[in-house]
């Protein structure tokens, strides 16, 4: 739970400052991985900030 807070804060700070290399050296992330949850954001809000399951889908080789 402590990570979809911190992923939370790292978007709205993105939300409100608008600089991704800013945000990104404030809060010691990387670029595309502050683009990866900001999309997600967007598309679902919060829920969006949930980790989604690694596990390859059955059948695809």
């Amino acid at each position: 739970m402590d990570l979809i807070k911190a992923r939370l804060a790292w978007v709205e700070l993105y939300a409100k400052i608008g600089d991704a290399g800013l945000v990104c050296r404030r809060c010691g992330i990387s670029r595309p991985t502050l683009r990866k949850w900001w999309r997600r954001y967007q598309a679902e809000g919060e829920a969006g900030l949930v980790d989604h399951s690694r596990r390859p889908l059955p059948g695809v080789n």
